[in-house]
């Protein structure tokens, strides 16, 4: 073999190697090219839901649920009414302490708690009840939402699911992952705001149920704590109510300046 022809072949060698080696750093950035972007995964989100006609034909809504606590032998019920644009008030009967109150009714979010007594939620808390009640979420997620970007495909409790980042209009971020089979969510790890302070959570949803031409989660379980809760909403009905509902009890009101 003659020194050129070695010379072509080491450096077609070369070739190959530095062609290899541009291939692997290029694998991660077209693996990430090939996620759907936040908004896309948010409009099939829409549309497994119903579609936005669908979703804003409805402007009331009452939820009857059971609320458990497995591993504590707890069982709870609980009824909630909400309206546009995130109007909100439940009511939940805890066996042995008596009932917990929340409300937001478009200015004031609040809640009354037998162990606490009444409260009025500020700062981060009072904007994450804000956003977490809005009637017509997923459609009118600006009104909270700065960004959203798509990590990556993982798995989330057993599930092929997109991790999408979300960045909210007060500085907050946390975790939303959306089924790649069907496009709903699947569930969300975030940091709520509690008189505790902030305490890490997994919501799950287990479960959507077809009411009124729209699905709706209908089973959720969230673990925090080491403890596990599950809400399973017994009934729904978009029926129009006496909004005077959503008014703050007189021991809110005499809480607000």
């Amino acid at each position: 073999m003659t020194r050129s022809t070695t010379m072509r072949r080491t450096t077609a060698a070369s070739r190959l190697l530095v062609l290899a080696l541009a291939a692997l750093a290029a694998a991660p950035a077209a693996a990430s090219a090939q996620l759907p972007d936040a908004e896309r995964i948010l409009a099939r989100y829409i549309d497994a839901l119903g579609g936005e006609a669908a979703l804003r034909k409805h402007s009331f809504r009452y939820h009857k649920s059971t609320l458990s606590m497995p591993a504590q032998g707890i069982t709870m019920s609980m009824e909630a009414f909400a309206a546009p644009p995130d109007l909100y008030v439940s009511r939940m009967e805890m066996p042995g302490m008596g009932t917990v109150r929340s409300g937001y009714d478009g200015k004031v979010a609040w809640t009354i708690h037998p162990a606490t007594g009444p409260m009025l939620l500020e700062g981060t808390a009072l904007e994450q009840q804000r956003q977490q009640v809005n009637f017509y979420d997923p459609l009118d997620r600006d009104r909270y939402i700065k960004a959203m970007e798509t990590l990556e495909r993982t798995d989330f409790q057993g599930r092929s699911c997109y991790k999408v980042k979300v960045v909210t209009n007060w500085g907050e971020e946390y975790h939303e992952y959306y089924d790649t089979e069907t496009g709903l969510l699947a569930g969300l790890v975030r940091k709520q705001e509690t008189p505790m302070g902030a305490i890490e959570s997994t919501v799950i949803i287990d479960e959507y149920r077809e009411v009124g031409g729209v699905k709706l989660a209908t089973k959720l379980r969230t673990l925090a704590m080491g403890m596990e809760q599950i809400v399973t909403v017994d009934s729904t009905s978009f029926e129009k109510f006496d909004t005077s509902v959503f008014d703050p009890p007189p021991e809110i009101k005499a809480l607000v300046k």
